[in-house]
């Protein structure tokens, strides 16, 4: 709870953001109870991988790392999102330089931009990790989880998906603004 009014007390710029990240927060609390969960009831093999069928193809022993090394590199990533969220200037992305010389009017619907896609990550990337968390615990009292391959896959695709449209978007937009003059906002042909 703490996290979160942190996270309201930075001001976030949309709604919906702040709902993204809360979603992010409890889908980690999720992974965080599944592993929990699955520290005390997993036999002493577990899956450390499964191929594309959705079968697990390497086991590993019941180890702190193999437990819970994914419900780490989440809480890493998500801290590393948020940070990005409040910090767009550090993103790691060729125009960010560019972006911080702009009139401020054009700045702030650079970094709106990034935001959004910031947001929409991180929300994806908990998506991903709660699922693979779910799967390895299923995976180590079933041998064949036909589905779950197939589940992934979909989530991976959907993801890819939107960040084709997100691009084809933000590219319509910066064309747009391109064939203005970022300092006097009037037309320029293209």
């Amino acid at each position: 709870m703490r996290v979160v009014l942190l996270i309201r007390e930075k001001k976030m710029k949309k709604k919906w953001h702040l709902y993204a990240f809360i979603i992010s927060l409890g889908l980690i609390a999720i992974t965080l109870i599944i592993t929990v969960y699955g520290w005390y009831v997993l036999p002493d093999i577990v899956p450390t991988h499964f191929g594309f069928s959705g079968q697990p193809d390497a086991w590993g022993h019941k180890s702190l790392f193999n437990i819970f090394f994914a419900p780490a590199l989440q809480i890493l990533i998500t801290s590393l999102f948020v940070f990005l969220y409040f910090k767009p200037q550090y993103t790691n992305l060729p125009t960010t330089m560019f972006i911080m010389t702009l009139p401020e009017k054009q700045k702030e619907k650079s970094i709106e931009l990034i935001r959004n896609v910031t947001v929409m990550t991180v929300l994806w990337v908990n998506i991903l990790f709660a699922y693979v968390a779910l799967m390895i615990i299923e995976g180590a009292y079933s041998n064949d989880l036909g589905y779950a391959g197939w589940g992934l896959l979909i989530l991976i695709i959907v993801f890819l998906v939107w960040l084709v449209w997100y691009n084809i978007y933000i590219y319509k937009i910066i064309k747009k603004d391109l064939c203005r003059n970022p300092f006097t906002g009037k037309k320029i042909k293209p």
